[in-house]
């Protein structure tokens, strides 16, 4: 059986994490009202003032890597990369125990696509505390979108017992166990996941996905029709399931998701064209 792999987009969960309080001891009284405006402001959603409220604060306490912690932040989120960069290595270097500056800059440096050091400081963060679960989801997260998938794998192992209730990161889990093959496995984890969680068209299709790598293909079938009761809009579930519908060789199926794919998703529409009259079959996978 023929195969197509296609692109997936890469989907990252971004939460940064700011600090309350200034870090110095002796902390100025006037540092600390204008410090807790630009909290407000970052809350407001006023990225621009809360960076300008920062930038004053350090005027009056210069050493503070709260402060430059939270200015990296909201200068993210103004997309001024550089300087978010910037203000996090300072804090950094003030801090050099700060795993919450670690784990901010691998969050900008995912964003900006160095993956790379992006992976450095996360593990950094979690060295600096090994039950910092936002780190560790964030790194396994990395890894996921950066098709790294066996350290993906090793990440979520060490994760899920930290974090038991996190249905995302166990769907994940078993995205990363069908990429390195280990569909069986996949299946057990996703079913599972079903199971335990309240339901998800993703999770749910990620299991279709890998009932129809295993060739269980009218258990995919089955599968797929649910997560689109669960979304019936979602492209991915009919894509997958034409795919299943194909290999069961109800072609006529196939071409009903087709015709729904045309007005909603032009691209997968294509794809599902040429598989469809050139007997080629794929299963899609969401992440």
């Amino acid at each position: 059986m023929n195969r197509r792999k296609f692109t997936i987009m890469r989907i990252l969960v971004v939460t940064f994490l700011l600090c309350g309080v200034l870090s110095v001891r002796s902390q100025n009284n006037e540092a600390q009202t204008i410090f807790l405006q630009g909290l407000e402001k970052y809350d407001a959603g006023k990225y621009a003032e809360a960076v300008q409220l920062y930038q004053r604060a350090l005027v009056l306490v210069p050493n503070d890597a709260n402060i430059y912690n939270n200015l990296g932040v909201a200068f993210t989120q103004s997309k001024q990369y550089d300087e978010a960069i910037a203000a996090l290595e300072k804090s950094i270097a003030l801090k050099p125990q700060f795993a919450k500056a670690f784990y901010n800059l691998g969050i900008v440096y995912s964003l900006t696509g160095r993956d790379t050091k992006a992976v450095s400081v996360l593990q950094k963060a979690i060295i600096l505390d090994p039950q910092y679960v936002k780190a560790r989801t964030k790194l396994c997260e990395v890894y996921l979108a950066t098709e790294q998938n066996k350290e993906a794998v090793g990440c979520y192992k060490e994760l899920l017992p930290l974090a038991p209730k996190d249905d995302q990161s166990r769907s994940n889990y078993g995205f990363a166990l069908m990429n390195i093959n280990r569909v069986k496995d996949a299946i057990i984890v996703l079913e599972e996941t079903v199971r335990l969680f309240p339901p998800s068209a993703k999770t749910t299709i990620n299991l279709g996905a890998a009932l129809f790598q295993s060739g269980r293909y009218n258990k995919a079938i089955s599968v797929y029709n649910r997560a689109l009761e669960l979304e019936p809009d979602n492209n991915a579930a009919r894509y997958n399931l034409a795919m299943a519908q194909l290999a069961v060789k109800d072609k006529t199926a196939a071409l009903e998701q087709y015709a729904f794919l045309k007005n909603s998703n032009a691209e997968l529409a294509q794809r599902l064209f040429e598989i469809i009259y050139g007997d080629k079959i794929v299963a899609e996978k969401q992440r």
